[in-house]
């Protein structure tokens, strides 16, 4: 299920930022790696948008994975494996990008029950 933050409860987006700030250490993949030194961001915005950035989604349909996405201030994003701690990808996003092109059909909306999220 793919789900957008704003169709999450507070109390939702606050366990998964908790799941988050866990401390377990985070791991940079090496994708993550590539995509920073190939689009030329800068390490210290890419660290930012994982401690400091908010909730955008919650998506586990990729191999069971449960992995959320986080952005900053600066449109500097990290998608983020939970159950791994690691991070996937990073990349930043123009923030003047009001999503246009977003395919709402790839999105469950109407809200998610605890369970559907892994937080029981």
């Amino acid at each position: 299920m793919r789900i957008l933050a704003s169709e999450l409860s507070p109390s939702q987006r606050a366990q998964l930022a908790a799941e988050k700030h866990r401390g377990k250490p985070w791991v940079l993949g090496p994708h993550v790696l590539e995509r920073a030194r190939e689009k030329g961001l800068d390490p210290r915005f890419v660290l930012d948008a994982l401690f400091l950035g908010q909730l955008v989604e919650y998506n586990d349909e990729e191999r069971g994975e449960r992995r959320t996405l986080w952005r900053d201030r600066h449109g500097y994003c990290v998608l983020l494996d939970l159950g791994s701690a690691r991070v996937v990808t990073a990349f930043r996003n123009n923030r003047g990008d009001h999503h246009a092109t977003l395919d709402k059909a790839l999105y469950h909306w109407g809200g998610v029950l605890d369970s559907e999220l892994g937080l029981c």
